[in-house]
């Protein structure tokens, strides 16, 4: 696809997809409490990993799911899986495959599951489930969100000791909110989270709109120095990518606290940030950041290699074809500012299977006049609309 930007002055409007973190959590619960899924999880303008999530917890036994791309979609039904009661096969993209899943494996396999070593994995259900396990969660913390969700259907509920720490633990806290919602009971402490066997369920399925997918509407019409209209994002909703609105002043933008946001005028200053809590917006920070000529040192990006793709490496070449060269490590990305008036006619960029790249890249069309985008197609995993909804930012040519 070749983009470009409208370069009208007029306000434009998006509507947000709902929250795929949150909407997974409670699917979890949901299904583990033993009650339908509501059919809205199935629409076509839900995250593509939302719906096959609801899709495989829906799903009979004995067949072969295929869970698609989904990291949280994977650790989610397989934690579920100590639950039923008959074995199920599940398959996954390669790229998956390649994702971290071990730590959580050996803990299912501590509680009594029975996993197959290669792809398609058989999971095979305990025949006696245990309520202690010991997890590493440092590379993932939904190794341990997973079996928090599961934890609260468990005979005796589920006690797990942590060995280390836990890592981007900020989506650590939005499963203890989504927990809260139903009632469940637990009790934490620096080494070990404690789920007690209960639950009320809510009234409706909770669904807001999604701070992770905010930046890139966010970043095109500020870049374009356009207002835009955008509803449904809460404050103190626990989202972790709320860490948006800190970040706003530095980006040269404003929000009323409603639907409205703003351009505002001001220098660009340096930019020094800890993203270990926030590691999503990185992609769309990045391109933002880079467009707007502000020089960046972004630090805790520990998890960035080990997403779709490896977002650090990716970035760094997408950077580097756009004649701003970063410095980078396993854990950081930077920018001193050189490049910063460079621009071209057509700039071509692979999302490499990743949909965050793939809303982050248009942001190029800034400094280049075209940027041609191979995998546009990828924004369907946690924004399906993204396209239609930015048709008022973006001139887009199949």
């Amino acid at each position: 696809m070749k983009l470009s930007f409208r370069g009208s002055i007029g306000a434009a409007s998006v509507v947000l997809p709902w929250s795929k973190s949150l909407a997974n959590r409670h699917a979890v619960l949901w299904a583990c409490s033993g009650h339908a899924l509501p059919e809205m999880l199935h629409e076509p303008s839900m995250p593509q990993d939302v719906r096959l999530l609801a899709k495989a917890l829906e799903a009979p036994y004995g067949g072969t799911l295929n869970l698609g791309m989904g990291g949280t979609t994977l650790r989610f039904f397989m934690a579920r899986a100590l639950l039923f009661h008959a074995p199920t096969s599940i398959d996954v993209h390669p790229r998956l495959q390649n994702r971290p899943i071990q730590p959580l494996v050996e803990a299912l396999t501590q509680l009594g599951m029975t996993i197959d070593a290669g792809w398609p994995k058989r999971l095979i259900p305990p025949k006696v489930t245990h309520n202690q396990v010991k997890l590493d969660s440092s590379v993932s913390s939904q190794f341990l969100s997973a079996l928090l969700l599961v934890g609260a259907f468990m005979p005796h509920g589920l006690l797990v000791e942590l060995q280390g720490p836990v890592a981007s633990s900020s989506y650590l806290e939005l499963t203890l909110q989504c927990l809260d919602a139903w009632g469940i009971r637990y009790q934490r402490s620096p080494k070990a989270f404690e789920v007690f066997p209960g639950y009320r369920k809510p009234a409706c399925f909770p669904l807001e709109a999604d701070w992770s997918s905010a930046i890139y509407p966010l970043m095109l019409s500020g870049l374009q120095q356009r207002s835009l209209r955008m509803e449904g994002l809460r404050k103190n909703s626990g989202q972790p990518d709320e860490a948006l609105l800190a970040l706003l002043p530095a980006l040269g933008m404003e929000w009323d606290g409603a639907a409205h946001w703003k351009a505002v005028p001001g220098s660009p200053k340096p930019l020094h940030l800890d993203c270990e809590a926030c590691p999503d917006l990185v992609p769309g920070l990045v391109v933002w950041l880079l467009m707007r000529g502000t020089p960046f040192h972004l630090s805790g990006l520990d998890t960035l290699p080990g997403k779709e793709s490896n977002r650090i490496e990716a970035l760094a070449r997408a950077a580097e074809k756009a004649h701003r060269p970063l410095k980078s490590s396993s854990r950081h990305l930077a920018w001193n500012g050189e490049g910063a008036d460079q621009g071209g006619e057509e700039l071509q960029l692979s999302a490499e299977n990743d949909h965050r790249l793939a809303m982050a890249y248009p942001g190029f069309a800034h400094r280049f006049k075209v940027v041609s985008l191979e995998g546009w197609e990828e924004v369907r995993k946690s924004f399906p609309g993204f396209w239609a909804q930015c048709s008022g930012l973006l001139r887009m040519e199949k």
